[in-house]
């Protein structure tokens, strides 16, 4: 039943919380786990590296939570700039117009969390749960997301067109 699903759950999660992330080479890895270890190896040692993992007891304060929020939110803007750059240089070799690929990578990225959130919500059994996210997402993208930047703006222009 439900419950089951729930404390296996939290048997997972309590598992992986006191895992944390490992950097050594997983065992019995198939060719495809390989190649994903070494694709992704060097990000990983990155974030490990210049990130606190709050997951560990000595870490686990507020002034370390804090510095990890703000560690990623750097993460998260130099990601940005890159993933700006890359589209940019795709897009001018491949001759596509630069607002087609900006408007694809944008729906992209706001699409594909809302999708992976669904995704596991919708296996821990809650399938309500994983469409009524998808939509309020959408009308919360449509609602502020657009409307409050062109607010801001124009409070700044003064209402200048």
């Amino acid at each position: 039943m439900f419950w089951n699903d729930v404390e296996k759950v939290e048997a997972e999660e309590a598992a992986a919380e006191g895992e944390g992330l490992s950097l050594e080479l997983p065992e019995g890895s198939t060719c495809l786990k390989m190649l994903y270890f070494a694709a992704t190896y060097p990000l990983c040692a990155t974030m490990y590296i210049t990130m606190p993992d709050v997951r560990n007891q000595r870490h686990r304060n507020v002034p370390m939570a804090i510095l990890a929020f703000l560690l990623s939110l750097v993460w998260i803007g130099f990601f940005s700039i890159a993933l700006v750059e890359w589209v940019e240089v795709i897009s001018n070799t491949l001759g596509i117009p630069l607002p087609v690929a900006g408007v694809t990578i944008l729906a992209a990225g706001t699409s594909i969390p809302d999708l992976l959130s669904s995704y596991v919500v919708a296996k821990q059994g809650q399938g309500d749960m994983a469409v009524s996210s998808s939509i309020g997402s959408n009308i919360f993208d449509v609602t502020v997301g657009l409307p409050l930047p062109w607010l801001i703006w124009s409070i700044i222009e003064g209402g200048k067109a």
